[in-house]
């Protein structure tokens, strides 16, 4: 029993390591928004209400409602190695929608 504990432990262990490891590497770089500047500007300026609804040192989102009530986000999300792309909307009309591409670092 106390074998399993351990084991346990020590992936949380491991897993908070990379985390952290990870978190001061994208801050080295300028944080995620310097990182990926050139990428988030172009989605920016797609829609003059386009906004960056929430950021954290591996998470940015981006987002603009239109005057229906049509959303459109963007999430940018940097993991181990890869970056993840989350585009969602949803619109009273055509309803919700959700598509997710994964490009290598």
């Amino acid at each position: 029993m106390i074998f399993i504990i351990l084991i346990i432990a020590a992936i949380i262990i491991k897993f908070l390591y990379d985390k952290n490891k990870q978190d001061n590497k994208i801050a080295s770089e300028g944080g995620i928004y310097n990182k990926y500047r050139t990428l988030i500007d172009y989605l920016l300026s797609g829609d003059s209400r386009a906004r960056i609804t929430f950021t954290n040192p591996n998470t940015i989102s981006l987002g603009a409602t239109g005057l229906e009530g049509t959303t459109v986000k963007f999430i940018l999300v940097q993991t181990f190695g890869s970056l993840t792309v989350q585009w969602s909307t949803e619109s009273p009309t055509l309803g919700k929608h959700k598509i997710e591409w994964q490009f290598s670092e």
